[in-house]
């Protein structure tokens, strides 16, 4: 019985580190002649295929820009037919995206840079010099829930976004400038901050990531753990019924 106890524990430890592993990926959007998303795994190094690469008609990748991840999807600005393709992570081959954010309702305008974070999907729209915000769900012909523009946000040429839980980082790349929204900000709303001037060395700035440094909220009331949590729960759980079988053993032997 303590041989069966201890080979259920130590097979979700392997399972748990196993999912640890599998969600460390690097992933990469192939703008030139072959256009594709490709991946990586995290230590990847040297010249090193790709473990999955999504590329062919069926994807309808046309010039994808800057991509962002979470832990199910890949979502993908298309530059060149104003459209945001969501992938599942683990997608491969010549596939059709999962769902397209697309036409005319959606105001995107060559969109550039993606984001996300629990709720929402951000769009840098370089054409419109506009920040797009979609449900994390949304699909179709979709307006966006809110929009920043106007000449308030100094945004001109925006390409690179990204965020944390205060707020919106945008590269306005024609003005050689960072800007800092509120994450809740829409409209005609002036940044709260902005990252300019010749001693910045900003020089058509594209990129841009931010460092979660800061510890996260404590998870409210109906916070649902994740997978690595689970893992964690169930493995913590396991360990302490053997333990506790096996002390039992012990005690009912003496």
């Amino acid at each position: 019985m303590w041989r069966k106890v201890f080979s259920v524990v130590f097979f979700c430890l392997v399972m748990f580190f196993s999912a640890s592993l599998t969600h460390a990926a690097i992933h990469v959007s192939n703008y030139g002649a072959a256009t594709s998303i490709a991946t990586w795994p995290n230590s990847a190094t040297g010249n090193t295929a790709p473990t999955t690469a999504i590329s062919g008609g069926a994807t309808t990748l046309n010039n994808p820009y800057l991509i962002a991840v979470d832990a199910n999807w890949i979502y993908v600005p298309n530059f060149n037919n104003n459209s945001i393709l969501v992938f599942p992570a683990g997608a491969t081959g010549n596939v059709a995206p999962t769902r397209t954010i697309s036409g005319g309702a959606t105001t995107l305008n060559g969109p550039a840079g993606v984001a996300v974070d629990a709720n929402w999907i951000y769009v840098a729209n370089v054409n419109n010099n506009s920040i797009l915000v979609f449900p994390i769900g949304a699909t179709g012909n979709t307006a966006p829930t809110r929009t920043i523009s106007g000449g308030a946000t100094t945004l001109n040429g925006p390409v690179g976004i990204a965020v944390d839980a205060n707020w919106i980082y945008a590269v306005s790349q024609t003005s050689n400038s960072i800007l800092v929204f509120p994450i809740g900000a829409t409209g005609n709303t002036a940044p709260t901050r902005a990252i300019s001037g010749g001693a910045t060395n900003l020089s058509l700035p594209w990129g841009i990531a931010v460092d979660p440094s800061a510890p996260p909220p404590p998870p409210g009331p109906t916070s649902v753990p994740t997978l690595n949590e689970w893992g964690m729960i169930i493995f913590m759980t396991l360990a302490g019924l053997g333990s506790l079988y096996y002390l039992g053993r012990k005690r009912a032997e003496s």
